[in-house]
């Protein structure tokens, strides 16, 4: 996740983002391959879990300048402590004659693998996460944008569903899993980029954990669009408790205040939604003006990612 938007997701050469909440191309991508070269990434548990130890200790070459972060949670095959321009520059000095250039068969097979994806589904007729993210998608899509993500369910169905690229970035916490961290991080965004459209992707739970910086957005004046995916719950939390479990859920049902009134308060205009038919009309009435405003969609509570 923390390297996306380095290679546009349109580029062909894009086979998606790996890990257990990942794309099935790109994991199947990392089983087949014969080198790894990992740079600045930590495998964390939600990716080795997914791999068997062998794949990670013979395939992969780990570039990072944090030695700290070297072999925390597999023994690479090599690696290299260093700044990844570094990197680089001994990559292309390196004498690579007799090495094979053309990638030709591996790039037909790797495309093969996009088809093992699958499109999300609805389980009801309430609004869908993935819904929302990609008519977000398709509003923006000639904005020069900065995204900026809290830590849950929202998140995913964010890097999975939006087109990032050199103009179109998205922030986020990284391996930290800080919820509360998207509405600062835009704040942030908007004071030092002005002229760019910022937009915060947050759930109820992660939107709580910083409410009183809507004080800042009023007071300074920031154009950030708040896109609230309100399932009611700590979704991710819901989530693996269903499935690791069974279903016996513990403290992750929220109390949510009336986010309309919570904002009014504030001196911040906002809107809920509970059609997918409104959504994009929300858009509209949310890009009319350059102040902050905040969208609150009612999404169906038991969707999965």
């Amino acid at each position: 996740m923390m390297g996306l938007g380095a290679l546009s997701t349109e580029n062909k050469n894009y086979i998606g983002m790996i890990g257990i909440f990942g794309d099935k191309s790109a994991n199947e991508a990392l089983r087949q391959s014969d080198c790894i070269i990992s740079l600045g990434a930590r495998f964390n548990d939600r990716i080795t879990c997914i791999l068997k130890e062998d794949i990670l200790n013979n395939k992969v070459i780990q570039i990072d300048i944090n030695d700290n972060e070297i072999a925390r949670n597999f023994t690479p095959k090599d690696y290299m402590v260093c700044d990844i321009t570094d990197f680089f520059d001994k990559i292309n000095n390196f004498n690579n004659s007799g090495f094979p250039k053309q990638f030709e068969l591996w790039n037909k097979e790797t495309e093969e693998f996009k088809k093992l994806n699958t499109e999300p589904q609805k389980i009801s007729n309430m609004i869908h996460s993935f819904e929302v993210i990609k008519k977000l998608d398709e509003y923006t899509k000639d904005k020069s944008v900065i995204f900026t993500s809290e830590v849950g369910q929202h998140q995913l169905w964010a890097v999975k569903n939006l087109e990032l690229n050199s103009d179109r970035k998205i922030l986020v916490s990284g391996g930290s899993g800080t919820m509360g961290f998207g509405l600062p991080a835009a704040i942030g965004a908007s004071i030092a980029n002005p002229n760019k459209t910022i937009i915060c992707i947050t759930g109820d739970g992660s939107l709580q954990m910083t409410l009183g910086e809507l004080a800042v957005c009023n007071e300074y004046g920031l154009n950030i669009k708040i896109i609230l995916l309100n399932n009611g719950y700590l979704g991710m939390v819901r989530q693996l408790q269903e499935k690791n479990c069974q279903k016996r859920y513990s403290q992750t049902k929220l109390s949510n205040p009336d986010f309309e009134k919570l904002t009014q308060s504030f001196g911040i205009e906002s809107i809920k939604v509970n059609s997918v038919s409104n959504i994009e009309k929300a858009y509209e009435k949310a890009f009319s003006n350059d102040k902050t405003f905040l969208i609150n969609f009612e999404i169906e509570p038991m969707e999965t990612v």
